[in-house]
């Protein structure tokens, strides 16, 4: 066995699944925000229109890479309360899209939501 390679996890080891959980849950507030705010769109708001488009952009992305997959599934057990709190976010969001049907299908995050909540699943890309 190399030296320094244990068979024990360092806490430091468990810091980049945890950040990469954390920005899932930004992301996603991010989206919460601006979809709670949708009537202030009508505004021309550039920063929440940007709100809405890129958050899922950049989710859907992040599921494309291996890695990132990897680092959410570690995540999930290392990070209990901070993915707890992903899921209740994913929970909302689907909720807040199954009632607007416009925003359902302009922003295309169901899959993403569903594949965070349990990223153990198969990930296929069209």
């Amino acid at each position: 066995m190399a030296g320094g390679i244990t068979c024990r996890g360092k806490p430091e080891e468990g810091q980049l699944a945890a950040s990469v959980l954390s920005i899932v849950q930004w992301l996603l507030s991010c989206l919460l925000h601006a979809i709670k705010n949708v009537s202030e769109l009508r505004t021309d708001n550039m920063e929440l229109t940007a709100m809405l488009d890129k958050p899922p952009t950049i989710l859907n992305e992040m599921l494309k890479c291996d890695f990132m997959v990897a680092m959410l599934c570690l995540a999930k057990n290392e990070c209990v309360d901070v993915y707890l709190d992903v899921v209740k976010k994913c929970q909302e969001l689907e909720t807040l899209l199954a009632q607007n049907l416009t925003l359902q299908t302009t922003l295309s995050v169901g899959d993403s939501l569903r594949y965070i909540i349990e990223p153990n699943l198969v990930w296929r890309t069209a």
